[in-house]
């Protein structure tokens, strides 16, 4: 077991040891929690992905969540992409009060914020939100060849970012990266929100 991955458990909270047994399930746990959850304890990572990074397959990944999702150590929630197809598992890591609840943990809309996250040296922007921008930015510069930067954000959650993914569904490229090729994109945002924000 790498240092990586022992240093990990130390996130394990003691309710979660006492829920489950399974020493697997405890490092698809402990992975989750040092790797991936930010501030609000998501993550998104997909099976592959924590599989590759673990050394184990995926297989026994989805044995290790479905055990974790039973004991209440993981809520699982499926995000749907565009045509209805399902997209990316939506993990929560719930905190001891909550941990028989099976829903999604949220914060109040009011609490999130719309970002635009780029490079100076691309038009490929990501529209998104999030509850802690610095935390996201740092989580996606780490999957970057690029040195990105928040180049725009504002108070605003589900609806906001619905909005303008869908005002710029032709320029989508992937996910929630867009391209604006020649455009400006916070100029483009603006027009779509009139002026305000």
């Amino acid at each position: 077991m790498s240092a990586r991955i022992r240093t990990s458990f130390a996130m394990i909270p003691g309710w979660v040891i006492t829920r489950v047994t399974d020493a697997t399930a405890l490092r698809v746990y402990a992975h989750l929690a040092w790797r991936y959850a930010d501030a609000e304890r998501h993550a998104f990572p997909d099976e592959a992905r924590l599989a590759t990074e673990l050394d184990i397959g995926e297989r026994t990944v989805r044995r290790a969540v479905r055990q974790l999702n039973a004991a209440g150590a993981l809520s699982i929630t499926r995000t749907r992409q565009t045509g209805g197809y399902y997209g990316r598992n939506f993990y929560t890591l719930p905190r001891e009060g909550d941990a028989g609840r099976r829903t999604e943990l949220r914060r109040e809309e009011g609490d999130e914020s719309v970002y635009l996250i780029g490079s100076p040296a691309s038009t490929v922007v990501k529209i998104g939100r999030s509850f802690n921008v610095t935390r996201r930015l740092r989580a996606i510069q780490h999957m970057s060849p690029l040195s990105l930067a928040v180049l725009w954000t504002t108070p605003g959650g589900e609806a906001l970012e619905t909005r303008l993914h869908r005002a710029f569904a032709a320029q989508r490229q992937h996910g929630e990266w867009f391209n604006f090729q020649q455009d400006d994109p916070l100029k483009e945002i603006t027009r779509v929100l009139g002026g305000a924000r």
